[in-house]
């Protein structure tokens, strides 16, 4: 028996109690009175049929989130089915259906748009929730201003004129990753034995001598790949033919705390820059962050950069797609490695263990913890922020 996979599924299955525990009993407040004064409550039929509800939609400043039962637990529509927190779903029904009808405000649509009521709503100021249950609509809802002290919102149902002063800070964003939690990998500790940066400057063909895979030139010529190698002894690495620097060494040293770099050249011999890659590719395997999320495209896009970790018995792939060519990057792009300006898509690629290849045994939270990533990045695609994106293409040369 895997003792540390049923712990897992143990403490997952008792917040899966908890959180139904709370959707049933968590926001429901009477027949459409709250039990602290007696105020009448805005949305009397989500406090009392709270726990039946299976969708969210939020819209905002042209964006749109849509939120959906699956299983026990959430997932944004939206977002490749990315699993949410159930908790801070359960958060924003609560919210919703506490929501009294306060202090009357006006009634007059023409005035709406002062309170950031008005919809649809070109300002971006109004944000619309609209509840669902088996498909029916439960309810639909406009938020507006709000105040911190007291805390106030402003609200009015969808289809009604009349707006109300709520006693109550409501305010919602129509994005999904604000729910999720944006870490993929999560491997502090991890014995990284190897990791290889492959860096691809056109479309890629076998290499039998890597096995990495190289790239084709124009005249169907092998042009070779841009290869790192972080490792804790000298490797082996075939040369490129590549203008750039074919190979970048990445060592550990003795006191298995520190990098040193060898095998630099073509511009990469700055000391600055030569820090900033043994700083940011082993922390990329550390704490991989993401901040959107979509599916792999079939066929999937040949990536750009391939950094391959060896942790123990697994190998765990971070794969960079090229960046996206639009209007705005066009004028930017410099010999197939443009700046990032708007982030980088990436893949995530999460190897079964291997036994048999004397690597060191891996713990039962370092194997759950890859477990856990594997099932989220499968056949999804994740979008790197702006500035970690630049630092790393940077460092390998960009």
């Amino acid at each position: 028996m895997n003792l540390g996979r049923t712990a897992v599924v143990a403490v997952a299955a008792g917040a899966a109690l908890v959180v139904a525990a709370w959707v049933v009993t968590g926001f429901r407040t009477g027949p459409g009175t709250t039990p602290s004064d007696g105020r009448a409550a805005l949305l009397p039929e989500l406090a009392a049929r709270g726990d039946s509800v299976d969708r969210i939609e939020v819209e905002r400043g042209g964006r749109r989130m849509v939120l959906a039962r699956s299983g026990d637990g959430w997932v944004s529509a939206d977002q490749a089915e990315y699993p949410v927190d159930p908790q801070k779903v359960v958060e924003i029904l609560a919210k919703l259906a506490r929501l009294q009808r306060g202090e009357p405000m006006t009634a007059l649509p023409a005035r709406h748009g002062e309170l950031g009521l008005a919809w649809p709503d070109e300002q971006g100021d109004a944000t619309l929730v609209r509840i669902l249950a088996g498909g029916d609509v439960l309810s639909e809802i406009v938020l507006g201003q709000t105040r911190f002290a007291p805390p106030t919102t402003f609200a009015r149902r969808l289809g009604e004129d009349q707006t109300w002063r709520c006693p109550a800070e409501v305010a919602l964003d129509a994005n999904a990753i604000i729910l999720m939690s944006p870490v993929l990998l999560d491997l502090p500790a991890a014995p990284i034995a190897l990791i290889e940066v492959e860096r691809r400057l056109g479309a890629v063909v076998p290499n039998e001598t890597t096995g990495m895979g190289g790239t084709s030139g124009t005249d169907g010529t092998d042009a070779g790949a841009a290869s790192v190698v972080i490792d804790d002894e000298a490797s082996t690495i075939p040369p490129a033919a590549a203008a750039r620097p074919a190979t970048i060494a990445l060592l550990r040293d003795e006191d298995d705390a520190t990098w040193r770099v060898e095998g630099l050249g073509g511009g990469l011999d700055d000391p600055d820059r030569s820090a900033e890659l043994q700083r940011i590719v082993p922390e990329l395997f550390g704490r991989l962050e993401f901040e959107a999320i979509r599916w792999t495209v079939d066929p999937p896009e040949t990536p750009e950069v391939v950094l391959r970790a060896q942790i123990g018995d697994r190998a765990v792939a971070i794969e960079l797609l090229p960046e996206e060519r639009t209007a705005a990057t066009a004028g930017a792009l410099e010999s197939g490695w443009p700046q990032p300006s708007a982030g980088r898509w990436f893949r995530v690629v999460v190897g079964d263990p291997q036994p048999g290849l004397g690597a060191v045994a891996l713990t039962l939270d370092t194997n759950a913890r890859l477990d856990a990533a594997g099932r989220r990045t499968a056949g999804r695609e994740f979008r790197m922020a702006p500035w970690r994106a630049a630092r790393l293409i940077r460092a390998l040369g960009g």
